[in-house]
């Protein structure tokens, strides 16, 4: 029964965490051009300044790739389009936190909304 606890937990951190914050950024990037909700914006962008580190895909994506590499001896381990997703979804999301500053984006805030 608690096996069935820790997979959540890993699930969780490793697949819907990146998505969560994905989608939260989109919302904070349309909410600031539409320069709405200030509190909102604020609150989403301590939200996932708290988040991304607990974001553990590319940890999850290094274990895969070791286990594969130690099951190419005993079985014959084919690399679908199920491993070729998960490795787009892991480089678009280095990417995309390697690329985006959250100073910058605060900067921003600042220029939108003032001092809020």
């Amino acid at each position: 029964m608690v096996s069935i606890y820790w997979g959540l937990l890993l699930g969780f951190l490793n697949l819907e965490f990146p998505v969560l914050i994905n989608a939260i950024m989109v919302v904070i990037l349309i909410l600031m051009r539409l320069k709405k909700s200030p509190y909102s914006v604020k609150r989403l962008l301590i939200l996932v300044a708290k988040l991304v580190p607990w974001s553990m895909l590319d940890v999850f994506f290094i274990s895969i790739l070791i286990s594969m590499v130690k099951l190419f001896n005993y079985a014959n381990v084919e690399l679908d389009i199920a491993f070729g997703s998960l490795a787009l979804v892991v480089f678009l999301n280095i990417l995309t936190f390697k690329r985006v500053r959250f100073s910058a984006i605060w900067e921003e805030y600042r220029k939108i909304y003032g001092r809020v």
